[in-house]
């Protein structure tokens, strides 16, 4: 084992074959300037790259940071990698936004029933009030879920 930058970005082990490892040129973490974790999440998302996702989710959520996660590059999501961003989502309410989703998101968001009880805010508009409170979902419900 080598030490490197993992392939969520932050300083660790990398080991050939792991989770995050499938992530590789999907993913890129960084820490923000104003005290939050940026995810950027891109191309096509399925249940190969599910696993890599959770860890680097569950790394950047313990890190006590907020976390904005820009869904705007996505080209494909399965309900897999969906799951993961509306568990970590509704484990830390108004801790994790969810920012930008590009259409092919919402079409998933909607086939899998969950479009009216997570929360997707738009960077350029409500960046600032993406994370700190929970949130409205669409439709005036709470978004704790």
């Amino acid at each position: 084992m080598k030490r490197a930058k993992t392939a969520d970005g932050l300083p660790g082990t990398r080991v050939a074959g792991s989770a995050t490892e499938d992530c590789v040129g999907r993913v890129r973490v960084r820490e923000e300037g104003r005290g939050e974790i940026s995810i950027e999440l891109f191309g096509e998302l399925d249940v190969a790259t599910a696993d890599g996702l959770r860890e680097i989710l569950v790394r950047a959520s313990t890190s006590g940071l907020p976390v904005v996660v820009d869904l705007s590059r996505v080209s494909f999501m399965d309900s897999s990698c969906l799951r993961e961003l509306v568990v970590h989502q509704r484990l830390r309410p108004g801790r994790v936004a969810l920012c930008d989703p590009s259409p092919q998101v919402e079409l998933s968001a909607a086939a899998c029933g969950v479009e009216a009880s997570i929360y997707f805010c738009s960077a350029a508009r409500d960046r600032g009030e993406a994370v700190g409170a929970p949130r409205r979902a669409r439709g005036g419900e709470r978004g704790y879920w």
